[in-house]
């Protein structure tokens, strides 16, 4: 986490990353991951999959040859939040969608239905001894497909990466999301402003 090629593409960790950041936000994550998992427990003979609000695992981690697991990254799904920080434009229509032959009213329907809709975001890190490897993209697909989807009920994602940060932007395109905006100095982290990637993915695009 301490490594400049992983932290300078993140938003909130700290840099130096020590032992007690890592235990507040092991502090900060793990009951929510535990209540999650409680909840499958609890349904597992009920025939029907109950809906969770967010993943129970977070941790990315490789099987060693004796058989214990080394961290190697770490991902999170979310609410998305672009659209309250104004990162979001009216993007969620690809070219060539367009609206002819709607009334104004259906129109505003539409736009009234997608901002209702609950829109998510996927967050992650991965050490950069396992770069470059496909595994952040099949991480986010996984996670999309086999978690979001069907016990989340995730339709809609909007997430962002750091210009500069290519890597992250090809994990998510990949993955058959679309840049639907840049923007410059949208943020500033650890007193700098860093301009962002909005990519969105809808389900309805696949």
């Amino acid at each position: 986490m301490s490594d400049p090629r992983v932290y300078d593409n993140l938003a909130s960790p700290p840099n130096p990353f020590l032992l007690e950041h890592a235990e507040a936000y092991l502090a900060k994550v793990k009951p929510k991951s535990d209540a999650i998992l409680q909840a499958l427990g609890d349904s597992r003979h009920e025939e029907a999959l109950i809906t969770a609000e967010g993943s129970p695992l977070t941790a990315i981690r490789e099987v060693q040859a004796d058989g214990s697991d080394l961290l190697i990254g770490d991902m999170k799904i979310e609410p998305s939040d672009a659209r309250a920080r104004g990162f979001t434009t009216e993007y969620s229509r690809e070219k060539g969608e367009d609206e002819d032959g709607q009334s104004s009213s259906s129109k505003e329907a539409n736009k009234a239905a997608e901002q209702k809709e609950a829109e998510w975001n996927i967050g992650f890190w991965l050490a950069t001894s396992h770069h470059s490897k496909g595994i952040m993209t099949d991480a986010v697909h996984t996670l999309i497909h086999d978690w979001a989807i069907p016990r989340m009920n995730a339709r809609r994602f909007i997430c962002g990466a750091f210009t500069g940060n290519q890597a992250s932007v090809r994990v998510f395109e990949k993955n058959g999301f679309k840049t639907r905006s840049i923007k410059e100095n949208a943020l500033e982290v650890r007193g700098e402003m860093r301009g962002i990637h909005i990519l969105e993915w809808r389900s309805d695009k696949e």
